[in-house]
């Protein structure tokens, strides 16, 4: 059974993208979100997506309106842009296949997001929080969890002290606390 992602989960999957993402009015009650990342050329790429009115915004809208930019974006046309208006200027590339490129690769950086957004399941991760008491290692979980992170945590509370990140079932541990001390 597919869950839906909310406005507040689609926020979090594109800042864990690597996504800025900053809420927007768009005019007659109408609301919605700016998206930004660095491509790898230094292009500060910032589509504005819609998200409905406000008070009644849809992650269906939201996700809508990335499908519709991304149909509509055309790499060479964007390029072609900033070829006439920033040729080699601002450190926009000198080469106009190198400008074509970055068009390319923020294209596929939004479809990369379009389809973190379409997941067909979502995946819930619960924050645990690890205490050493004389020794010994307690868990308290601030949430409920599947049995594969709840095995994860297991392993890597038993792996702790060894200072190794574990992968258990596809969900991978990258930090311990124990403490205030990452360990």
């Amino acid at each position: 059974m597919k869950k839906k992602f909310t406005i507040k989960d689609l926020i979090k999957i594109a800042e864990d993208l690597g996504w800025e993402v900053t809420k927007e009015d768009f005019g007659g009650n109408q609301t919605g979100y700016q998206i930004a990342k660095f491509s790898s050329a230094g292009q500060d790429f910032c589509p504005s997506l819609e998200s409905g009115k406000e008070g009644e915004e849809k992650a269906e809208t939201l996700i809508e309106s990335l499908e519709n930019y991304i149909e509509g974006y055309s790499p060479f046309e964007e390029a072609q842009l900033w070829i006439r208006n920033g040729h080699g200027q601002k450190g926009a590339p000198n080469d106009p296949m190198d400008v074509i490129k970055d068009m390319e690769e923020c294209k596929h950086m939004m479809q990369e997001l379009l389809s973190a957004w379409k997941e067909d399941k979502k995946q819930s991760f619960t924050i645990y929080r690890v205490i050493r008491i004389d020794g010994q290692f307690d868990t308290s979980k601030n949430d409920s969890v599947d049995d594969a992170v709840e095995a994860a945590v297991n392993k890597v509370i038993n792996d702790a002290l060894a200072h190794r990140h574990t992968i258990e079932d596809g969900i991978e541990i990258t930090d311990v606390t124990d403490c205030g001390e990452s360990v």
